[in-house]
């Protein structure tokens, strides 16, 4: 699992990786390919993939433009 729900707030926070630590939302705006690159390749469950897509789609970014 690479994201999880952070308790505060509810958002999701990486947990591994070189974002360890920081919240989707900031990755997304700093780097939309790496959100893409794991919908595509990381062991995600289909709730937390459909959880980034509509994050980026709320964002104004699709995965397969950036």
């Amino acid at each position: 699992m690479f994201v999880r729900k952070k308790s505060a707030g509810g958002e999701l926070v990486f947990v591994v990786g070189k974002y360890k630590g920081r919240l989707v939302g900031d990755i997304i705006e700093e780097d939309p390919g790496y959100i893409r690159w794991m919908v595509e390749n990381a062991e995600l469950t289909r709730d937390q993939e459909f959880e980034l897509e509509s994050l980026l789609e709320d964002m104004g970014k699709d995965i397969f433009e950036v």
